[in-house]
């Protein structure tokens, strides 16, 4: 799971990212898949997705998550941030 790693190390915790987590009030939750627990395996199949990573956006409400790719940028992660409001 290196993409995992990845993104987790250099995209997410990226000073840029951080920042824009603290200024859209993002809370970040990260979910453990290691026993496959059911609650999860319903989230990713909800969303068509495999298996982990999975990054899921939630703007706020009730609004539908904003699905990102597997494989992050800084660019995909800072774009989508930056369409939420403040």
């Amino acid at each position: 799971m290196p993409e995992l790693q990845y993104n987790e190390k250099v995209i997410l915790n990226a000073d840029s990212v951080r920042a824009l987590f603290k200024q859209k009030n993002v809370l970040t939750l990260k979910a453990d898949w290691t026993n496959e627990d059911q609650a999860i395996s319903d989230i990713l199949k909800k969303y068509d997705r495999a298996g982990v990573p999975a990054y899921l956006l939630y703007p706020g409400g009730n609004a539908e998550p904003i699905i990102l790719p597997e494989i992050l940028t800084q660019n995909v992660v800072v774009g989508e941030l930056n369409k939420l409001k403040n």
